[in-house]
């Protein structure tokens, strides 16, 4: 029987993010695509509190140097109002010999984009002892201006004759 679902264009294990601002300073993912064994999941986003550096402003967008009249570093010209929090997770909580994961991250200018992990990573022996595939996990990031990422992973743990 075919199936019904269109061919998969993706590549196995390779993911993309693109993190943008709506108007006025909403953040919005206009790509999220991930393919087996790599699962992207978007959680509930946390509120930035309001920072006097950027609630207030100057006539020329910049803010005031104490020492002398020079103006300091521009202010961003939009903050976000929260960041969205990404988990990369893995199926089965490991990779197996042969895995390849590849994600790209492309935050736009202003953006702020918390990226963690499930746990640990665990990269398993192969099957056959005489396999000698190599398991790989690899991150792009792309950060604009006044953008930030956090990346907060946890560590992976190799079993004994993986590779």
């Amino acid at each position: 029987m075919p199936s019904p679902f269109p061919p998969s264009s993706s590549a196995p294990g390779k993911g993309h993010v693109h993190l943008t601002l709506r108007s006025p300073n909403e953040p919005v993912f206009t790509a999220l695509s991930y393919s087996y064994p790599l699962k992207l999941v978007v959680s509930a986003p946390h509120t930035l509190l309001p920072s006097d550096s950027t609630s207030s402003s100057t006539s020329n967008n910049t803010e005031p140097n104490t020492r002398n009249d020079t103006p300091k570093s521009p202010i961003p010209p939009q903050r976000p109002s929260n960041v969205p929090l990404l988990f990369l997770l893995t199926y089965g909580g490991g990779l197996v010999s042969g895995d390849h994961i590849s994600l790209s991250l492309l935050l736009a200018p202003s953006t702020r984009l918390t990226t963690v992990t499930q746990g640990s990573t665990k990269i398993f022996r192969p099957a056959h002892p005489s396999s000698t595939a190599l398991t790989r996990q690899d991150l792009t990031a792309k950060i604009a201006a006044n953008a930030a990422l956090c990346l907060m992973p946890d560590p992976c743990q190799p079993f004994a004759q993986s590779r």
